[in-house]
């Protein structure tokens, strides 16, 4: 797990802006800092689940979309 959490700080610090603008035009201007910290936390949580098939970027931002439609349920 501590490869894991290392890895995740390591993508939010290189893609926690694209993750933030992209929820941004999702969501229209509402705040969404709480969806991007849900986006992290599920990527964390799915990380064994992540094969290298696409890059980290493309993977986090289909979570952060599935959480985005998530929200408005």
């Amino acid at each position: 797990m501590e490869d894991f959490e290392f890895r995740i700080e390591s993508w939010f610090l290189q893609h926690e802006k694209a993750v933030t603008n992209f929820l941004t035009y999702y969501m229209g201007h509402r705040d969404v800092e709480d969806l991007v910290q849900d986006t992290f936390i599920r990527a964390l949580k799915s990380m064994d689940q992540f094969k290298g098939e696409a890059s980290p970027k493309t993977w986090l931002l289909r979570i952060a979309r599935n959480t985005a439609i998530d929200s408005l349920r």
